[in-house]
This record gives C-alpha cells, sequence and structure tokens, in this order.
C-alpha cells in the first residue's frame, strides 16, 4: 500500500526545522523576558514621568505668566 503523502512531505520541512531549533535555544527565552521586563517597567514608570511633567509644566506656566 503505498502512501497518500508524496516522499517530499515526509521530510522534515525548512520551517518547521527553524521553529524546532528556536523552541530548543534558551537565548531566545532570555531576550523575550528581557523584552518583558523593560515592557512592564516602561508600563509602570510612564504615569509617574507624565505627572511630574505636568507639574513642571504647571510650574513654568505660572512663571512665566507672573512675568
Amino acid at each position: 500500500m503505498s502512501s497518500p503523502l508524496p516522499i517530499e512531505a515526509a521530510k522534515e520541512s525548512p520551517h518547521r526545522s527553524i521553529l524546532v531549533r528556536f523552541a530548543q535555544d534558551c537565548s531566545g527565552a532570555t531576550a523575550i523576558e528581557y523584552a518583558l521586563v523593560g515592557g512592564l517597567i516602561a508600563v509602570a514608570v510612564t504615569p509617574a514621568i507624565r505627572t511630574a511633567m505636568t507639574k513642571l509644566w504647571n510650574t513654568i506656566l505660572t512663571g512665566v505668566s507672573a512675568q
């Protein structure tokens, strides 16, 4: 009985081998972890910076309008 798939299809595709290598590579996971940590820090710091900049801008406007 013959296989319904051609012989070429039974071989491992280049995309699959790339995915397997990527899944086994720990440096990819480390890079993703650093990116997630950096993103979380940016999300946490943004409101604080925005508040500080608003206060600074209001101080500058008050000083300029007083002159």
